[in-house]
């Protein structure tokens, strides 16, 4: 068997085993590439090689080698999932029978590969479809939430004009400030659900960092150190205030998902001017430190 298989290019590295005993500690001990067993063994037979191999659940080609095999007996190996049966007397076969059962066994890895990947793909998919609801969801709520706001607001204006009512202005304008964070919320929600139309507008972005913290602390929990320092002088920017909360939600998650033993979260704002070699060095530093 050796001869005919190196005869064919075949680099040979074997053990040779007859015993059931040996038989499973070298099938758990190594990694064969294929098994060739005889059909008659001395207390055992090829089948009971077999079901041992399929009960460790290790996927190796297992062909018979044997003197004399009926149809009958080759079929059943066949039918129970052996790769394949020569006979001793047509060795010549035997290369030829092995490098089919690497050929599949290649294949089948292969297969396996593709409807893994598929599995994946499937479960990206449901998952995308999944968010698709949800956001048509949190548009739907959004919306509504919003129109709900308006008239909250709308009231509270008419206190705040009514000279009548100069004693409950105070409590006017608070009611105001917290339907505006409200509205500030359904902003994001809408963004969320790509039904948010883009605002661009010039603004601090200390006060929307301010705006958005009192959210952060629960997002981020109880073990993870939260501190803002928030330059002095930093200047306005444009951009839509919505998004913007958005991203720092999704950094401060992300941070979070980075930290699951704990650790210091700090959101750092100053002027800088782009271009300069020395800025990539100190956001590198700080995020080090940060993280």
């Amino acid at each position: 068997m050796a001869a005919a298989l190196r005869k064919e290019g075949f680099f040979l590295n074997f053990d040779f085993v007859a015993q059931r005993g040996s038989y499973q500690r070298q099938l758990t001990l190594q990694q064969y590439d294929v098994i060739l067993c005889d059909h008659n063994l001395q207390d055992w037979t090829g089948h009971d090689a077999f079901n041992l191999l399929r009960g460790i659940k290790k996927e190796i080609p297992f062909l018979v080698v044997t003197a004399a095999l009926g149809d009958e007996a080759a079929v059943e190996y066949v039918k129970t999932g052996a790769a394949d049966y020569v006979l001793k007397e047509h060795l010549e076969r035997l290369p030829m029978a092995v490098w089919r059962a690497l050929r599949d066994k290649q294949q089948r890895a292969a297969n396996f590969e593709l409807q893994e990947q598929r599995k994946r793909l499937e479960a990206q998919l449901l998952q995308a479809q999944k968010m698709e609801a949800v956001g048509r969801l949190a548009g739907g709520i959004a919306h509504d939430f919003n129109n709900i706001l308006q008239v909250i607001l709308g009231y509270a204006h008419v206190i705040q004009e009514n000279p009548a009512a100069v004693a409950a202005h105070a409590q006017a304008e608070e009611i105001a400030a917290a339907a505006r964070t409200a509205a500030s919320l359904t902003r994001q929600l809408l963004t969320f659900s790509g039904k948010q139309i883009q605002q661009p507008e010039l603004f601090n972005l200390n006060d929307v960092i301010g705006e958005t913290t009192s959210m952060l602390g629960p997002l981020i929990g109880e073990v993870i150190e939260f501190e803002t320092k928030l330059g002095a002088k930093a200047g306005g920017i444009r951009a839509d205030r919505s998004q913007i909360q958005h991203a720092l939600m999704n950094l401060a998650v992300n941070a979070r998902d980075a930290m699951p033993s704990g650790g210091r979260l700090l959101i750092e704002t100053s002027d800088v001017t782009a271009g300069q070699p020395e800025v990539y060095g100190i956001v590198s530093a700080r995020i080090k430190n940060a993280f």
